[in-house]
């Protein structure tokens, strides 16, 4: 909470603090689900140096767990962060809920991240939506 109320208000973060804040928030959700989920998050080791937006990937992560379904006993969440050139990829997959109606409908965090890319990031990215 404390980085959600104070650090966000820069124009820009750090990616390692990005990423910190994503480990924890997958910290409190494996508590919050106990055992019935399992969470690859691969992670860049040279991401010292970048700068993005800060909370840009965050509500991703968290659309991963709520919209996710639990199949064969365990939400399993897919998080892949990774650095080539001057390319950066962020990819979040889940296992999810096929075929149901909630699945089409885009809500008001993809508006407002689609929005902050065009006027941070004109040009500059690509966003695909499954």
């Amino acid at each position: 909470m404390r980085y959600v109320i104070s650090g966000t208000h820069e124009a820009s973060s750090s990616l390692p603090n990005e990423i910190k804040f994503i480990e924890n928030y997958i910290d409190l959700m494996k508590l919050r689900l106990t055992d019935k989920v399992t969470v690859n998050f691969r992670r860049p080791e040279n991401a010292a140096n970048l700068e993005i937006q800060p909370m840009l990937l965050q509500p991703f992560v968290e659309n991963a767990f709520k919209h996710g379904a639990i199949k064969d006993g365990f939400l399993r969440v897919k998080i892949t962060l990774l650095l080539r050139d001057n390319e950066f990829e962020f990819r979040v997959t889940n296992s999810s809920k096929a075929n149901e109606e909630e699945g089409s409908k885009e809500g008001i965090g993809l508006e407002n991240i689609k929005r902050r890319l065009e006027h941070h990031y004109k040009n500059q990215y690509t966003l695909s939506i499954e």
